[in-house]
């Protein structure tokens, strides 16, 4: 099945894992391979779960999967259940066989439509890059993930952030872009886990939010990012930002159910928070994630969907809709580039 996904995707979530070992490499006394008798966290099920969203598998919120979207220990012959095979079953289908031959459904392009082939796997084939239109209208796979942090970078292009991984989207050629690159390649520094990140195009600052601390970064002429500052966040503020908005030309942290403007200093200590169904009526969501991409102010929520606020407007042009199919990063990228083989 491996051979038949984005390799390009497989490759970055594999990244994902190697970037978060180099990062916990001081609690690799913690980390093992194939233990499963005891608490400790084991890298063989890390593995399997990341390489589930490489192949294009969401979360699920059945504790038996291997899917879950926390950490959980399980037996060996449990990692893999029916319904996760169904799952991945149903992306790419069976494997059949017979007694000639052996062969796997797999998907190729037409002009208009998506069609299903039977290919064998014992002819000599040759690697060819093509543009693969995911069957049933699936999305990039980027956008079927919670994202760490993400803002408008003053070069033109989107950053987001994944474990010590950027991924941009190249927003006037609406697609993503295959490279990658470390975070601490363009922010030093800055740590692999965020909570949030935001641009003050103002000031022409960085802001970076993790559980703890906050870090701000100088943006210069040529668009490189300089490490300014680092502080800690007030008490009231520590492990509860899941997002960050420029919003009124000022900086809000958005909790989950909350807003609240921020400032550096003794000032957005001050600051009271509102809730987020005050500010952006109707809203009724639980937020996981919030970031914004000029005046469009994005909400991600716990059901998986996605709110769009229109600041200009002051009214909302996508509201409670799937977050895989309906922001702006995904609603153009039903076609991306895979190696198809």
């Amino acid at each position: 099945m491996l051979y038949q996904d984005s390799s390009i995707v497989l490759l970055g979530n594999l990244v994902d894992i190697l970037v978060t070992l180099h990062f916990n490499r001081r609690n690799m006394i913690n980390i093992y391979f194939y233990r499963f008798d005891d608490d400790k966290t084991n890298l063989f099920l890390v593995a399997v779960h990341e390489i589930g969203h490489a192949l294009g598998l969401d979360h699920s919120y059945d504790t038996r999967s291997i899917m879950y979207p926390s950490y959980q220990s399980m037996q060996k012959k449990d990692i893999l259940p029916q319904f996760d095979r169904a799952s991945i079953q149903s992306v790419y289908g069976k494997k059949q066989s017979s007694s000639s031959t052996s062969t796997t459904t797999r998907y190729t392009p037409t002009s208009k439509t998506t069609r299903f082939t039977e290919t064998s796997t014992r002819r000599s084939v040759t690697s060819s890059r093509s543009p693969v239109t995911v069957p049933g209208g699936r999305s990039h796979p980027r956008c079927r993930l919670f994202i760490d942090a993400a803002f408008d970078h003053p070069d033109g292009t989107f950053h987001t952030f994944k474990a010590g991984i950027i991924w941009r989207y190249l927003s006037d050629e609406h697609r993503w872009d295959d490279r990658v690159q470390l975070f601490t390649q363009i922010y030093p520094g800055i740590p692999d886990q965020l909570a949030a990140g935001v641009y003050n195009s103002r000031r022409k600052e960085i802001t970076f939010f993790t559980h703890e601390k906050v870090y701000r970064y100088a943006v210069d002429n040529q668009n490189h990012a300089k490490y300014q500052s680092e502080e800690l966040l007030p008490r009231n503020l520590r492990n509860s930002i899941l997002g960050a908005i420029y919003y009124r030309d000022e900086i809000y942290v958005i909790t989950s159910k909350t807003i609240r403007l921020f400032q550096f200093g003794i000032i957005y200590q001050q600051s009271k928070d509102r809730a987020l169904s005050e500010e952006f009526p109707s809203f009724t969501g639980t937020v996981t994630k919030a970031f914004s991409h000029g005046n469009l102010h994005h909400f991600f929520t716990s059901d998986r969907l996605v709110y769009v606020w229109n600041e200009r407007s002051r009214s909302w042009p996508i509201f409670a809709q799937p977050m895989e199919t309906s922001w702006f990063a995904c609603l153009s990228t039903e076609t991306y580039i895979t190696n198809d083989s």
